[in-house]
């Protein structure tokens, strides 16, 4: 695939240029492990921010640490206090002082105007979370279609309906989970966080299993602006409520090392007219349960504030090595991670280029955002590029409805196009333990969300409701063939005579049984040919 070098020279000048905190106060950073993703204090902390309150933040890249909640929450409370600002609502006044309860301990430990001497931090040992739940579906997992051999699927499977639990196996019938989250500190630079879960299930007419894994697993370091984290954690890039274009809330947490900004910077130079920047790279392995064992994808992202009301991103993805991979000496392998779309094309590598945004009208009470993602860029083939290559979702957001701003409103739309998170090469695709990195609908498929929420002064009360549909029998229409037989690459012309299951198969396809390509060549046939 090609990447516009514009991207990965925006993101090579953030990793040259170093982070520069914004403000004195923030020169002596403290350590503190991530609040988990699916924690409700976002949904607080989304809040203030699509009010206005909270301006230093950048959305698009999580978790965020305790202390940087503190940070925002400190930040929340001086601008409400603000004898111009405009009155709060009871949801928003509510909203802060559940955070600053929650965050109590954090908030005592920051520095005040840059103090050199910061309340101490002691060495601590705490269990933050204790947990149960369970699970009753009448769902079947079903595999995800891929355009590359008609009739076949890469090494993983979907299943909207119990995806999106950052890898927490949920299965066709009954499933219980059990686990706890443990938290430690020690001094004032390292911190580290441990979450086990015993679960057990069993399948609709089925057996039954048990087993214990790590939801996350992780220790952190801060160095000033710089956070170094070794271990397993779930890292969410994007702008969506949980499905991001490339990393959302789908698969499990990432076994990586991890370096970011633990805070906003300004970028050096006439750059730093774009305003708060945020920073973030990451080498993972992608583990043992897939085609290619092993292989590892790096992923770097950049996002910007030009404007207190808007927020920009842009990422980029490289999937390479493993075993029994595609082959590269080490020079050229270097050169595609770190001169993407300025050196040659290399074919030992899968990448992909993201973008995001959000637009806050705090005096509207209404967020709206996109992310989006594409596996090739081409400015010759730019309906491709943007459709049939790319992932995307929309959303609209408005946070305080009614008198009290108690109601709340989320809309998204996804549109995941033909060969988004599938690969000829790395054919277990973008995937964790045969999960879907990015968007939980998978390829070929449209969906709608909706969730309308209410915050009382003590209870919370949310339905979320989505509508995905797969159209994996478009692939009964050869238009969606990137290749046919011996044809050149996809040009948008339909193929004659496309290539029958049985005629080739790559390795590690498997066919979508037990369906078969209609015999001869290509035919409208039914959409019932082949399973949904």
């Amino acid at each position: 695939m090609r990447v516009a070098s514009s991207a990965g020279a925006v993101l090579a000048l953030a990793l040259l240029a170093g982070p520069f905190p914004i403000g004195s106060q923030h020169l002596f950073a403290q350590a503190s492990a991530y609040v988990p993703n699916l924690h409700p204090a976002y949904a607080e902390l989304d809040a203030l921010i699509a009010s206005g309150l909270i301006r230093e933040v950048l959305v698009g890249q999580r978790p965020y640490s305790r202390m940087t909640f503190a940070r925002m929450v400190r930040e929340a409370r001086s601008n409400m206090e603000d004898p111009e600002a405009k009155a709060p609502l009871a949801r928003i006044l509510e909203a802060l002082a559940r955070l600053e309860a929650v965050f109590e301990p954090e908030l005592a430990r920051m520095c005040e105007g840059g103090a050199r001497e910061c309340p101490p931090t002691p060495t601590s040992l705490t269990i933050r979370e204790a947990s149960a739940d369970f699970t009753w579906a009448d769902s079947p997992w079903r595999d995800i279609p891929t355009s590359y051999v008609p009739w076949s699927s890469i090494d993983g499977m979907l299943n909207p309906l119990l995806e999106g639990n950052q890898g927490r196996r949920l299965v066709d019938g009954w499933t219980l989970g059990v686990e706890g989250a443990l938290e430690f500190q020690v001094g004032p630079r390292l911190a580290g966080y441990f979450r086990p879960r015993l679960w057990a299930s069993g399948v609709r007419e089925g057996d039954t299993e048990q087993d214990i894994g790590l939801q996350e697993g992780y220790v952190r370091a801060v160095l000033g602006n710089l956070s170094v984290e070794v271990g397993r954690n779930h890292v969410f890039l994007g702008q969506g409520l949980t499905a991001g274009a490339i990393a959302s809330h789908n698969p499990r947490g990432f076994d990586m090392l991890r370096l970011s900004s633990d805070r906003p910077f300004r970028l050096p130079w006439i750059l730093s007219l774009l305003g708060p920047a945020s920073m973030s790279v990451l080498a993972a392995d992608m583990g043992s349960d897939r085609v290619i064992p092993h292989s590892k994808v790096f992923i770097g992202k950049l996002s910007i504030r030009p404007h207190p009301n808007l927020e920009l991103g842009a990422t980029l993805l490289n999937q390479q090595f493993g075993e029994g991979g595609p082959e590269g000496s080490w020079g050229d392998r270097l050169k595609d991670l770190f001169l993407p779309g300025i050196v040659d094309q290399y074919n030992f590598s899968e990448k992909i280029a993201g973008v995001d945004a959000r637009l806050t009208l705090p005096g509207y009470g209404v967020e709206l955002y996109f992310d989006g993602a594409t596996t090739d860029i081409n400015l010759y083939r730019t309906g491709e590029m943007l459709w049939d290559e790319a992932s995307w979702v929309w959303g609209l957001y408005l946070p305080t409805l009614g008198l009290e701003g108690r109601g709340s409103l989320r809309l998204e739309a996804h549109r995941v196009g033909v060969r988004p998170y599938t690969h000829d090469d790395f054919r277990s695709g973008m995937t964790l333990d045969g999960l879907v990195m990015g968007n939980p609908i998978g390829p070929m498929s449209t969906g709608f969300s909706a969730r309308v929420g209410w915050s009382g002064a003590a209870k919370d009360f949310a339905v979320t409701g989505t509508w995905p549909t797969c159209t994996s029998a478009t692939l009964t229409s050869c238009t969606w063939w990137p290749r046919c037989g011996s044809a050149p690459p996809f040009t948008g012309r339909c193929c004659s005579t496309p290539r029958r299951t049985g005629d080739w198969q790559a390795p590690g396809f498997k066919p979508l049984a037990p369906t078969t390509p209609p015999p001869g060549g290509h035919t409208e046939g039914s959409h019932d040919e082949l399973p949904m």
